[in-house]
């Protein structure tokens, strides 16, 4: 199922993707993906915090809908690593 909602804009359906939830998330220009969890999800952009590769800080990425929806990003979330959602080139 899709984190997008279509009618009439595009919008980020908050049914399937919530704050605590896992995700791993890779931008098209990104050579490798990052993990993290979800801090906030609006209808306009998703916010992840990460734990940078030094191990000593945190960061957020911010993920828009409309880089979401013309698939500039590739997405793999779960609450429970057990149902895990795609978005993206993960999607299938």
């Amino acid at each position: 199922m899709s984190v997008l909602i279509t009618a009439p804009t595009t919008s980020i359906d908050k049914t399937q993707i919530k704050k605590g939830d896992f995700i791993r998330a890779q931008y098209h220009a990104w050579s490798s993906a990052y993990n993290g969890l979800v801090a906030a999800v609006s209808s306009s952009e998703i916010r992840v915090l990460y734990i940078v590769k030094s191990g000593n800080m945190t960061n957020y990425i911010t993920i828009p809908v409309e880089e979401i929806a013309s698939g500039l990003w590739e997405l793999s979330w779960s609450s429970n690593f057990t149902d895990i959602r795609t978005e993206g080139a993960y999607d299938t």
